[in-house]
């Protein structure tokens, strides 16, 4: 441990000290400790004064445990909640990815420790102390169970029924320290001992666990549990087909005392060694998160069992991150499966598809392709929930593809219906639209009542056909020019469900295999291949001001400040015009959202805001 707390080689100079100053000498805790000090550089009162004053050894709770995602990675934080706070120690640290561990050690001094552990991928588990270099309690969860119990100093408790007695009286003659009942008695009233089951059809164990035996097969066998109360002690079943054969081998079974099970046949000797935990260990992300017939899958399987498909749909709530982290482990996994892949986008329309090939291409930034795509004025939701998919894209050459409507398109059929639209706009639609009824349009009916949008249904309905069939005749395109590749597309689960909107549209146009999954929703039949319901995940959203705007004729009114917001504290003002952010000119609402999602939590920027005919300069900190 105090190797971990000054380092190997402060460590190893120390020791150099001790045989220097010391050597032919008595030297005690004193002198070892200031050859420490005087190799680390370092005060180590605390560390030597808890670990040889006190008579207890490392405990701890771990609480919070979780990660959220930030701007260019995962942090995972937690708590070390110190029982002990006069005993200080050094704590190894492993936050697990599926690319690979991140270790780092921590110094427990405080009685409450913050930790925060950076990652590029997202974690799935936290493991505290797995070399197990600190003196410490264990968890239950890394206890094994094992023999060792069978032939220790507790005091124990055996159960054996009146007829088997004398087929096990071997076995009894090698339990010392051990009382002997009929197994027509309680078990429960010795939950302070060790409890010693003799025979498969032993009734005490029945009415401790409250099922039968395991089913044992062999001549002899002997299986150990973890107690159900007590973490350093076990309870055991042992069975025997006859006394011979219990004398023959129950001696050499107490050379094993290290295993959990042991199982003889005919003289062949079969141990086995139940696992560890291996570290105090705690679950961030299971991905095994969908469901088939009720069997836990994760998206690995899912891929695994469509080899076949050409198209992958991963539908997603909008403002769920949880559900981004799913596509993007979709798209990941197909291209390191070696799949030429390509990622069709319903947040990006027809007209930019331009600005995505040069983005993936690096001849643009990120924030020039967000300018392009006008992005903040046609989809709004915080980029922060997409940027991931979008870099990974970049980094590894896989193409963006705009899939969806024009929404200057969209907003006349909704007004009037496809009839309104004139030459030059038919020409961006498709060519084939097919009027679906049944599911597909009860689906928009309910959602038509809940939200009117428009005073006609039939334009409303027009228009989210065409939402549908856009985006499936465009990915049609781009796979038909480019038959090698296959495609996940992401879009909300609207557009997925039951496959009436784009993937029967899309196979209608290519009859190409494709898998549909939607996420968080409800599981009934036919509603798609694979329903994911992922556990709730933090991100590190863009920063807000906390105002309402008036976002009209290029200027940005504000008309609500919120109370304790970062504008509040700023100074901005109801009826102020923001006029610059961070020395940009804020022409329209789209250019601010732009600039605060580049923005970092604990800086300070400048803002400029129009009060009146005065131009006030004030300072922002998020």
């Amino acid at each position: 441990m105090l190797e971990d707390v000054i380092g190997s080689d402060a460590f190893g100079k120390g020791l150099k000290l001790i045989y220097s100053r010391y050597k032919y000498e008595q030297a005690g805790w004193d002198e070892l400790q200031k050859c420490f000090e005087d190799a680390s550089g370092r005060k180590l009162d605390k560390f030597f004064g808890g670990w040889l004053a006190e008579n207890y050894i490392a405990e701890f709770d771990v609480d919070k445990a979780g990660y959220k995602a930030v701007m260019d990675g995962y942090e995972t934080s937690f708590t070390i909640k110190n029982h002990y706070e006069n005993l200080n120690y050094p704590l190894e640290i492993v936050v697990r990815t599926d690319k690979g561990d991140t270790v780092s050690t921590q110094y427990i001094d405080t009685k409450d420790k913050e930790i925060v552990i950076k990652t590029k991928e997202r974690p799935s588990e936290l493991v505290i102390d797995p070399q197990y270099k600190t003196a410490r309690m264990l968890d239950r969860t890394e206890v094994y169970p094992a023999f060792y119990g069978l032939w220790g100093k507790y005091p124990k408790a055996v159960f054996v029924s009146a007829k088997n007695k004398t087929k096990y009286e071997s076995v009894l003659k090698m339990i010392n320290n051990a009382e002997v009942y009929s197994d027509d008695v309680n078990p429960y009233q010795y939950n302070d001992k060790i409890l010693i089951f003799l025979d498969r059809d032993n009734a005490a164990y029945k009415k401790y666990y409250g099922v039968n035996a395991p089913v044992i097969r062999s001549d002899f066998e002997m299986i150990s549990s973890l107690h159900p109360l007590y973490t350093d002690r076990m309870t055991y079943i042992i069975h025997t087909s006859d006394a011979e054969t219990a004398e023959k081998n129950i001696a050499r079974a107490s050379h094993y005392g290290k295993y959990s099970s042991l199982s003889l046949e005919n003289g062949r000797l079969m141990p086995k060694l139940a696992e560890s935990w291996q570290g105090n260990r705690f679950i961030l992300y299971d991905d095994r998160q969908g469901e088939r017939v009720q069997s836990a899958i994760n998206i690995k399987t899912i891929i695994d069992e469509n080899p076949y498909a050409k198209v992958f749909y991963v539908g997603e709530s909008h403002t769920s991150y949880a559900h981004h982290e799913n596509q993007l482990e979709f798209i990941r996994r197909l291209n390191e499966a070696g799949k030429k892949v390509a990622v069709g986008l319903e947040m990006v329309q027809k007209p930019f598809q331009q600005a995505l090939d040069d983005y993936v291409a690096g001849k643009i930034s990120e924030k020039e392709m967000l300018i392009r795509t006008e992005y903040y004025d046609r989809w709004k939701f915080d980029f922060r929930m997409y940027m991931p998919i979008f870099r990974y894209a970049k980094e590894n050459g896989i193409p963006l593809v705009a899939l969806n409507t024009p929404q200057e398109i969209t907003k006349k059929v909704s007004a009037g219906g496809i009839k309104s639209l004139d030459a030059e706009d038919l020409k961006q639609i498709p060519d084939s639209i097919e009027y679906t009824d049944g599911a597909y349009r009860e689906n928009l009916t309910t959602i038509f009542s809940m939200h009117p949008m428009g005073k006609d249904f039939e334009n409303f309905y027009e228009a989210q056909l065409l939402w549908d069939e856009t985006m499936a005749d465009s990915a049609d395109k781009y796979m038909k020019a480019n038959p090698d590749r296959l495609m996940v597309i992401i879009a909300g689960n609207g557009h997925i469900r039951y496959r009436s909107s784009i993937p029967e549209r899309l196979f209608r146009r290519n009859l190409l295999n494709y898998v549909a999954v939607c996420q968080d929703e409800e599981n009934r039949p036919g509603i798609a291949d694979y329903v994911l319901y992922p556990a709730e995940s933090e991100y590190d959203a863009s920063p807000m001001l906390g105002v309402g705007l008036d976002d009209k004729d290029g200027k940005l009114k504000v008309v609500e400040v919120s109370d304790k917001s970062a504008a509040q504290v700023g100074g901005v003002l109801k009826d102020d015009i923001l006029t610059g952010f961070n020395g940009v000119q804020l022409k329209d609402l789209a250019t601010l959202k732009l600039e605060l999602l580049y923005a970092e939590k604990g800086r300070e920027y400048d803002m400029k805001v129009l009060r009146g005919d005065k131009t006030e300069n004030l300072k922002i900190k998020f």
